[in-house]
């Protein structure tokens, strides 16, 4: 119990300073070359591994990455459509909002994923599961007063609606990553090496 506790700290606390460090980024720089970096990064991480699995077929279980149809690769095209609509928003948003408003607005997404699961493939959450919902909805609001304290209007505020778009974005892209792991068949390790080249072009 102690080690689930102690890496949720850990990854909470990598989170955060991956958020400081995305605002830091962007706010003395424009947001597309920032993005761009960010993803090209990715990409050459992911690009060896494509290339020694479709030259030699024994390493890595090269099938996974390699024996894709053309419909998979529009479905991984789309799925870095998502994502690069998701994080261009985000980038954009963050750059003009302080961190303490646009992250807690961004950690939102699994509220929304989970009640567009709801509305559109027939999820049932529990009952802690909805508790999780209301604590998540009761913070957003908390955060909106706040927001009004520095002198940010969630209603008005054209920032806070395009953190929201992103953040819908995100959601709808977690419930794409199940139905081409589940539906499509795609191996983890393909949908996420190809939609990182992917996301370079997008």
């Amino acid at each position: 119990m102690m080690s689930w506790i102690a890496l949720t700290l850990v990854s909470s606390v990598f989170l955060g300073l991956y958020e400081v460090s995305k605002k830091t980024a962007v706010e003395g720089n424009a947001v597309p070359p920032v993005l761009l970096l960010n993803v090209f990064t990715a990409a050459i991480i992911w690009a060896p591994f494509l290339m020694l699995s479709a030259l030699d077929s024994q390493w890595l279980n090269s099938s996974e990455l390699t024996d894709l149809t053309v419909q998979n690769h529009v479905q991984l095209f789309l799925k870095s459509l998502l994502v690069g609509s998701s994080w261009t928003a985000a980038f954009f948003s963050l750059k003009h909002l302080p961190i303490s408003i646009a992250s807690p607005i961004r950690a939102s997404s699994p509220l929304w994923t989970v009640l567009i699961a709801v509305a559109f493939f027939g999820e049932r959450p529990n009952l802690n599961q909805w508790a999780g919902i209301l604590i998540v909805i009761a913070s957003f609001l908390a955060f909106s007063q706040i927001g009004k304290i520095e002198g940010i209007n969630f209603a008005k505020n054209r920032w806070v609606y395009l953190m929201l778009l992103a953040t819908l974005l995100g959601s709808a892209s977690a419930l794409y990553d199940k139905h081409l792991l589940q539906s499509s068949k795609l191996a983890p390790i393909a949908v996420q090496a190809w939609f990182s080249i992917y996301l370079v072009p997008v």
